[in-house]
């Protein structure tokens, strides 16, 4: 063969190691360091042939001698003389080679053994775990029904002895029939709620923790004496934990600690209205769950306690606040986004919702309110003058505002009128009596009643849009209110931010306390302006030295 039929040496590459080969081999050489490509015949062609039960080179005809490392192949003496001459630290006998690759097979066949028994073990541990699986869920069946057993027999004994005190009792026959639909209907309740029981070790987990509680607590005859003892409970951590899970076993098991708390003489004693009302109130306990918190100020806005002084949330979720520290106002999305802002030239205070495109923002510094629109971004529709400087303002009805005054305690309602206010009435200071010189939150109740809050004086009052006096309270049970600040109602309850004890405080339209709806444990500070949005949630402002906050809260 010619040696113009072969390709030059530059332009071969060894098919196994990729190395340049650089001198003139012959063409058996050559055909093997091709890619497995005779250029003689353009056949393919093994490496080695099989002569005598030995393995000989097929270029060179000889016995394979060396193995190199390097390349992973077979060498005779005229392959490792010429074609792996860079390969000479990395040749090594046949049976050396041969040792070392059996001590590696060796050493790869003691890894797979010992990554069958850990495959083994596993195993065997995922049985065992199932296994105690299967044995707690046994004992989580077996104290449900326990359970259910004694509830069962204890409504029926309840019932029996409702059923005998009503037949007794001849001369009302309606009262008869009303406590006996009453009983089917607690019966028929309860039935349904264990029905929604749901079977898991978290469910018994709660009910020890429930009981634990209740067991502590004094058995009495006297109503009010048991639904202090249920506050008491409400008030211990595990319990409000529980509570915090929104458990449908909670409410059970609160039915069956007023059942055994307080026996069928008691109800005698007290309007259905009454029961009805104090434990609706108890079975409604309010968890309140947080949705998103976010911050209102950046990193180059001073903060003070000024910084959020009022705030409002629209139907659609989207949070308008007054920042007089820094002149603006600021309207964020239902989801804490900063969707635009506003510097004034004056600083704002107060804020309520007027209508579904526009806001009105009070300016005590210069005796003026403005009313702004709702859009992005937020423009000055019109001013308009007042004889006052007002602080906190609300809306009463589509022409009707009640508005506070500044460093006194006088509340005016006025009249809105195109570009002017109208006196209707003022609420005096000899009127409130122990108020004076504090800035003051309002809200309006469903019934049109005017709630004010005190943070100088620590008090809250309610007086009707006549000016008539509904309620005052200074202390809530036993202690004194630690700096009342923002107000807010719904169709069912008051709420008020208390600063000093860092809690939401929840009141009757007569001003009864009717529970904490946010505790402190919830991670407020300060807690100052607050405000319902859709959906029954709760805006909360907080601030501390260093940074401004709203939490809103799904309850």
């Amino acid at each position: 063969m010619s040696s113009s039929s072969l390709p030059s040496p530059t332009s071969l590459k060894c098919f196994v190691c990729g190395h340049k080969i650089h001198s003139t081999v012959c063409s058996s050489c050559a055909c093997i360091h091709t890619s497995k490509k005779s250029i003689i015949d353009d056949k393919d062609r093994d490496e080695y042939e099989i002569v005598d039960n030995k393995l000989v080179c097929l270029g060179h005809s000889k016995e394979f001698c060396e193995f190199c490392t390097r390349c992973k192949t077979l060498c005779c003496k005229t392959c490792s003389s010429q074609l792996h001459s860079k390969c000479t630290k990395y040749l090594l006998p046949i049976d050396v080679a041969a040792s070392e690759i059996h001590k590696e097979l060796l050493s790869h066949k003691i890894d797979l053994e010992d990554f069958k028994s850990r495959i083994v073990k596993c195993m065997l541990n995922i049985s065992d775990m199932k296994q105690l699986k299967d044995n707690q869920k046994d004992d989580v069946e077996k104290a449900y029904n326990d359970i259910f057993d004694m509830i069962v027999k204890a409504i029926e004994s309840k019932k029996q002895q409702l059923l005998q005190i009503v037949r007794s009792d001849s001369d009302n026959i309606k009262s008869v029939k009303d406590l006996e639909l009453k009983c089917n209907r607690e019966l028929k309740y309860i039935s349904e709620q264990m029905d929604l029981i749901d079977n898991s070790l978290e469910g018994q987990e709660n009910k020890e923790i429930f009981f634990n509680r209740y067991s502590k607590c004094n058995v009495s005859r006297d109503l009010k004496t048991v639904l202090q003892e249920i506050e008491n409970i409400m008030s211990d951590t595990s319990v409000y934990q529980l509570s915090q899970k929104k458990s449908k076993v909670f409410d059970l098991l609160l039915l069956e600690l007023v059942s055994k708390l307080c026996p069928s003489e008691v109800y005698c004693d007290e309007s259905n209205e009454t029961i009805k009302e104090q434990l609706l109130s108890l079975v409604t306990y309010l968890k309140p769950q947080r949705i998103f918190k976010f911050s209102t100020n950046t990193e180059d806005e001073r903060v003070s306690k000024k910084y959020l002084n009022d705030m409002v949330v629209f139907n659609d979720g989207c949070i308008v606040l007054t920042d007089s520290f820094n002149n603006k106002l600021k309207l964020f999305s239902c989801s804490g986004h900063l969707i635009s802002e506003c510097i004034l030239e004056y600083w704002p205070f107060g804020v309520c919702i007027w209508d579904d495109d526009m806001f009105v923002v009070s300016l005590p510094n210069v005796r003026k309110i403005c009313f702004i629109k709702h859009l992005c971004p937020m423009s000055v529709s019109h001013y308009i003058v007042t004889k006052w400087s007002y602080y906190c303002l609300t809306k009463v009805d589509n022409c009707h505002l009640v508005c506070t005054h500044c460093l006194t305690s006088k509340v005016d309602i006025v009249r809105v009128n195109n570009n002017s206010l109208t006196l209707i009435r003022t609420i005096e200071p000899d009127i409130l009596g122990e108020i004076a010189n504090s800035v003051c939150y309002v809200a309006i109740t469903p019934a049109g009643d005017i709630v004010i809050s005190d943070h100088l004086n620590d008090c809250i009052v309610c007086y009707g849009l006549d000016g008539s006096h509904k309620f005052t309270i200074k202390y809530i049970g036993k202690y004194p209110l630690d700096g009342p600040a923002g107000v807010c109602v719904d169709d069912r309850f008051i709420y008020l931010s208390e600063m000093g004890q860092s809690r939401i405080l929840r009141l009757t339209f007569s001003g009864t306390l009717s529970g904490v709806l946010v505790p402190k444990e919830r991670n407020l500070i300060r807690p100052k302006a607050i405000s319902i949005g859709p959906k029954r949630t709760i805006a909360i402002s907080n601030f501390t030295r260093q940074q401004s906050f709203i939490q809103v809260f799904q309850i």
